[in-house]
């Protein structure tokens, strides 16, 4: 089995900070979004990972090395000159994904924590035993439908819909929470073009119109939104928490690959997570939570609260650093 990660958007939602780096290049509690994505794809052991870029690719493509491995082959599809989204993403890849009878694809800057690992092998077991032209990876949320669109299921499983409005059926139907994975059969190359396109409301609603059947995974997740800087926050100090207070041994493996540098430290105000390398005076002061990435340096005197530093970061006034992402 291929996988395919979706790389190319342009990150509108979080500029100003997405003009200096491709969405899934921000870090994220210390890691580049992409490799949370790498990071599942890996459990299911491809053959192949296929990145698509469009928007400053060669940012990704620097990272090829960190997110080699000798278990998969890397490989990247980059789109010019104009972006194709989702759909026309795919359909470009074709000649790396069309090779066998199925294939995975994934967003590039998704955190998804499963409450059990082995779901994601059962995921894939189903996906591929079912006559679904696809099966997307979903999970119970109370803003399906309000806040985010939503995948509108019968009883039975099958799709018939996408958006915040469930569409005409003859029985109810219950809004899903859409996280990303999705697993194609071969055949969705039958309703892709090259051109931009949404995989979503543009293919699979029109597959579905011609009788193919989409069905759909519910899992138990710990699933984090970070599609602009507020939520972004948001979804840190949640990772953090889980961080510091769950065992599983998906986080423990997590920790022991992308965290070994990096010491996560709970007082009564805050809870931190510093890598050994960042200098942080005992006189700081620092409120809700920090991410202080390799070299940074606090002044003395700072007040932080809410603050991630990427790397190289000098806050070097007694000022009050509040509710902001720093790249340098």
């Amino acid at each position: 089995m291929n996988v395919f990660l979706l790389a190319a958007g342009e990150g509108t939602r979080f500029r100003p900070y997405t003009q200096q780096l491709p969405k899934p290049m921000i870090p994220f509690c210390g890691v580049p979004l992409i490799h949370y994505s790498l990071f599942l794809a890996r459990i299911l052991r491809p053959q192949k990972v296929i990145i698509n870029t469009f928007h400053l690719p060669e940012k990704i493509h620097q990272e090829r090395e960190s997110l080699m491995s000798p278990a998969f082959e890397l490989l990247f599809s980059d789109e010019q000159p104009i972006l194709l989204g989702s759909g026309g993403g795919i359909a470009k890849a074709k000649k790396y994904l069309g090779e066998k009878d199925g294939f995975l694809a994934m967003n590039a800057d998704e955190v998804i924590i499963p409450s059990n690992e082995k779901v994601l092998s059962e995921f894939l077991t189903m996906a591929q035993a079912s006559d679904c032209l696809a099966t997307l990876l979903v999970m119970q949320h109370p803003e399906a439908g309000k806040k985010f669109g939503a995948v509108w299921v019968t009883s039975r499983g099958e799709v018939k819909g996408f958006g915040k409005t469930s569409p005409p059926w003859h029985e109810e139907l219950t809004p899903y929470h859409f996280i990303g994975p999705m697993y194609f059969k071969k055949k969705i190359f039958s309703y892709l073009k090259l051109e931009p396109s949404n995989i979503l409301h543009d293919c699979l609603n029109q597959a579905m119109e011609r009788g193919e059947s989409v069905g759909v995974f519910p899992i138990a997740c710990d699933w984090f939104e970070t599609g602009n800087l507020k939520d972004y926050l948001v979804a840190t100090e949640s990772f953090l928490n889980l961080l510091h207070k769950n065992e599983s041994s998906f986080i423990q493996e997590w920790k022991k690959e992308f965290l070994f540098d990096w010491e996560l430290i709970k007082s009564d105000k805050a809870l931190i997570l510093k890598h050994r390398s960042a200098v942080v005076d005992r006189l700081s002061h620092i409120d809700g939570f920090a991410v202080l990435g390799p070299n940074t340096k606090v002044h003395p005197q700072a007040y932080l609260r809410r603050v991630v530093c990427a790397q190289n970061v000098n806050l070097s006034e007694a000022l009050q650093y509040q509710d902001e992402l720093f790249f340098h």
